[in-house]
């Protein structure tokens, strides 16, 4: 994500960040879970699927100091939404995150038709009733709206030239 955006997005994000619980999905090198995490957030669960990108996540966590706080789901992004919101294997604690995030970036692969795909396999008790998902697009991929049957719903849009940042709410929030 690219500097304007990503402050940008943060401005926005700003109240809810504090204590927040984070998942990073398409995490890459973490720039927006460990960016969450230098402004307050309590904990943050990190997605990503790339050896490379894996190796870059978990130094820059360590790096940083933030290994106390932060857990790496070292797989696909649909295998972690398909496996529930409280069977998380690999690196992240045995019992699971615990309870809902607050706040979930999903930054997947430009004009890859993630968008929709994550709103149906998204399970609305992983966000929090106030929390936000957060997904940028190109331009050129169509606006998911709401989830299929998931109670998530589109209530804001911000364009930034080559890219878009939906946000999303559970409809009972």
């Amino acid at each position: 994500m690219r500097e304007r955006v990503r402050r940008s997005l943060f401005d926005i994000l700003t109240p809810l960040i504090p204590d927040a619980r984070c998942l990073d999905l398409f995490a890459g090198t973490g720039s927006l879970g460990l960016e969450a995490l230098s402004r307050g957030a309590s904990f943050c669960l990190f997605v990503e699927s790339n050896r490379e990108a894996l190796r870059a996540l978990r130094q820059n966590i360590e790096r940083l100091g933030y290994s106390s706080r932060a857990r790496v789901f070292a797989g696909q992004v649909e295998r972690f939404l398909m496996l529930g919101p409280r069977s998380f294997p690999g690196d992240a604690d045995e019992s699971g995150p615990g309870e809902p995030f607050r706040v979930i970036f999903a930054d997947p692969p430009f004009d890859s038709g993630w968008g929709e795909r994550l709103l149906r396999l998204l399970s609305p008790v992983l966000l929090a009733p106030e929390g936000v998902l957060v997904m940028q697009l190109s331009p050129r991929e169509s606006v998911p709206g709401e989830g299929e049957g998931k109670g998530l719903f589109l209530f804001r849009e911000e364009s930034y030239g080559d890219s878009r940042l939906l946000f999303y709410r559970r409809r009972d929030g």
